[in-house]
């Protein structure tokens, strides 16, 4: 499936109803809809649509929505539910919209457009933004191979693409007191690590009552490109141990973007 300028609009339902929708969302100005098996790769949405009576239990529904919006923050989410209660609950965990079945698919169509029109808004300004700024983020690596924590050290202090401030640690134990004090917004972290693998290590960052860092990006020795497409299936941002410098560089400016880690330029 294209993106669109505007982006990909999910809908997670097996409400045969929501098909209508799914046909006329599909017809107008050309918007991109994909109907969602799995939650999973939502990176690439602007837009989910999530029918919640698919999960047991409201607590299911809250978990599935703190998660969307840990892994993807910039994804809006809309909310189907039958169970009012839930209404209250949602909103506080960042669901714009929830729509109470049997809902109006007219209504629900039309509340779906509107987003969109203000997303493209959004993303034009965002554009217009970024032309006058520049990424800048303070970094953490974490790899038990010294030449590789002071060959990524150099290359993004050195790189024209933006201002970054680097740190490193080649253990796991280090790592996490280094970070409690430097604080980065980003993370590149080796999948291989003494003590610990890198998912793990990523799970404590997450876990930690203290300062947790923006984003990760995965090390990975294996070129393996079913390992890595697991990896991304699984959330996880991941490139190669030994690809090009400008790949690094590139994902290290996409994740300063997403997460608007910018400075202006004069």
């Amino acid at each position: 499936m294209a993106k669109s300028k505007d982006g990909v609009i999910g809908i997670f339902s097996s409400d045969p109803n929501i098909s209508w929708l799914v046909n006329q969302l599909g017809k107008t100005e050309n918007h991109p809809v994909e109907i969602l098996h799995q939650l999973k790769n939502l990176g690439r949405l602007s837009l989910i649509v999530i029918d919640l009576d698919n999960l047991q239990t409201g607590e299911e529904a809250s978990l599935t929505v703190q998660n969307i919006h840990r892994e993807y923050p910039e994804v809006r989410v809309f909310a189907l539910t039958s169970i009012s209660g839930l209404s209250d609950m949602l909103c506080e965990e960042g669901v714009e919209h929830v729509f109470l079945k049997p809902v109006l698919l007219e209504h629900l169509y039309n509340s779906i457009l509107s987003a969109v029109k203000n997303i493209r808004t959004s993303s034009s300004r965002e554009i217009k933004a970024s032309r006058s700024s520049s990424p800048r983020a303070k970094i953490f690596i974490i790899d038990d191979e010294l030449e590789v924590c002071e060959f990524l050290r150099d290359a993004l202090e050195d790189s024209e693409e933006g201002e970054f401030e680097v740190q490193y640690a080649q253990d796991p134990q280090r790592a996490i007191r280094a970070c409690a004090e430097f604080e980065p917004d980003l993370v590149i972290v080796d999948l291989k690590l003494p003590q610990m693998s890198g998912i793990e290590l990523i799970e404590r960052f997450k876990r930690f009552s203290g300062f947790k860092p923006k984003d990760f990006l995965i090390f990975t020795g294996s070129d393996n490109a079913e390992s890595i497409k697991h990896l991304k299936s699984l959330g996880f941002s991941c490139l190669p141990k030994y690809c090009d410098l400008s790949e690094i560089i590139d994902a290290i400016v996409s994740m300063c973007r997403k997460w608007k880690l910018v400075s202006k330029v004069a």
